[in-house]
């Protein structure tokens, strides 16, 4: 076969171009691939929670019972669940939850959660155990209306009423490449969705740009 030339220089043959060429759609392909992918395991974490929200809140109505999405942040993998409780006329006990807490106050907190999950019960649905989220997704961070901060780690839920409200709520949920941000309206089914790039640096680590940039948009979810 004969050798492609330019000028007096001997240029690549064309099996060398086609070998070239094919290596270089292989890399795309990957990258593309993997980042795909990423999108795509935080949209189906995204749909799944969007709908466990909205079953709750016509699983309230039906039982005539609260109802509650539960998240295990500090789980690995992390889970969460669709639980119902106690009748309408239940009062939860007040949230005391903030950015600092004394160690006696962790230990109330603990103890008045234990006492509350006592009174849910997972739904049918779910009787098989706590769903986990999809690979590389992750929770970073939940609000709600009755917290007085973004929470990061423990045992975390947005409440549902019988009356058909819920909790105005804000759910961060992350990949390694972007945030997506849960904004859910307590009176209405709208329930808005935002990505955010995340970046990083040479002296911040993944995790430590995701907290960050959840917090910042915690903090401008609170102005509204």
């Amino acid at each position: 076969m004969k050798d492609i030339v330019t000028g007096n220089n001997k240029g690549f043959t064309l099996i060398e171009m086609l070998v070239a060429l094919l290596l270089v759609t292989i890399v795309l392909t990957v990258v593309s691939g993997t980042s795909f992918s990423t999108r795509r395991n935080l949209d189906e974490a995204l749909n799944d929670v969007e709908r466990a929200v909205r079953f709750s809140v016509d699983e309230a109505a039906l039982k005539n019972s609260m109802l509650r999405v539960r998240f295990k942040f500090d789980e690995d993998p992390q889970t969460w669940s669709v639980e119902f409780g106690p009748s309408g006329n239940f009062v939860l006990p007040p949230v005391s939850k903030s950015v600092s807490q004394s160690k006696s106050e962790e230990e109330a907190e603990k103890k008045t959660q234990d006492q509350l999950n006592k009174k849910f019960s997972r739904v049918r649905e779910f009787q098989d155990g706590d769903r986990e989220f999809p690979l590389g997704i992750r929770v970073i961070g939940l609000a709600t209306n009755l917290t007085q901060a973004m929470l990061l780690d423990g045992d975390n839920s947005l409440y549902i009423y019988p009356t058909g409200e819920k909790d105005s709520a804000i759910i961060i949920i992350a990949s390694d490449d972007e945030l997506a941000a849960l904004k859910i309206s307590p009176f209405t089914m709208d329930i808005e969705r935002e990505y955010f790039s995340v970046e990083t640096s040479d002296s911040t680590d993944i995790t430590e740009a995701q907290i960050e940039l959840a917090e910042r948009i915690f903090q401008e979810w609170q102005k509204n």
